[in-house]
């Protein structure tokens, strides 16, 4: 077996922080175990965003209404809250960054949930245009979901519960979730994602969105 000792450049790190002026040269850091210390140097999202290839799409206000809007959604009537269309062949990925929800007004029913449907989900909606977070313009290959139908033939899955709001009414708990997803879902091109609610409640109004970054194939 060959031996590739002699080629293993050695990078070595500094335990503990370091003062140095601007433009000088410095060492990586490290902790006591040698773990790798960083420090972000800016915004967590911002390369990608300056990239122009992160979108949200939003929906401001919904009353959550029988059997439509209910988890898992139905087929050829179910209506998403808000949700995102990845059209066969748009030759991107989704991957999704943060959802959040808010009760505007009324009594939830329970939580939220992500539903899913793989490709092809055959959802025929047009859509609405997704917001691109750099331009405030459009551009993006999704088809965007805002208390729309978007008329797929077969019935959603529940992926996961979204979490909050309780099943009380606004102003006694919690009623609002915002969640960083982070790249834990992707919604691969003919794949659809909408957010769906456990129960009608009593006139349940919501608003939220669904932020994503779009990544060629």
């Amino acid at each position: 077996m060959a031996d590739y000792s002699a080629q293993v450049s050695k990078v070595t790190g500094r335990v503990g922080p370091t003062v140095a002026g601007q433009g000088s040269d410095a060492l990586l850091r490290s902790d006591k175990t040698g773990a790798l210390v960083t420090t972000p140097g800016h915004a967590t999202y911002q390369e990608v965003v300056l990239g122009g290839n992160v979108y949200t799409i939003q929906v401001k206000s919904a009353t959550v209404t029988a059997t439509t809007d209910i988890s898992p959604l139905p087929a050829s009537t179910g209506r998403g809250l808000v949700g995102i269309i990845n059209p066969a062949g748009s030759g991107k990925n989704a991957v999704i960054m943060k959802i959040g929800m808010s009760t505007v007004s009324g009594t939830p029913g329970g939580p939220f949930y992500i539903d899913v449907s793989p490709s092809p989900c055959g959802a025929t909606l047009a859509g609405t245009a997704p917001t691109n977070n750099l331009t405030f313009g459009t551009g993006s290959v999704m088809r965007g979901i805002a208390a729309a139908v978007p008329a797929q033939p077969v019935v959603c899955q529940m992926l996961r519960p979204l979490g909050g709001p309780a099943a009380i009414a606004v102003g006694v708990g919690p009623y609002h979730v915002d969640e960083f997803i982070d790249g834990n879902i992707i919604v691969a091109p003919g794949g659809m994602l909408v957010v769906s609610a456990h129960a009608v409640g009593t006139t349940h109004v919501v608003s939220g969105y669904i932020t994503w970054e779009e990544v060629a194939i």
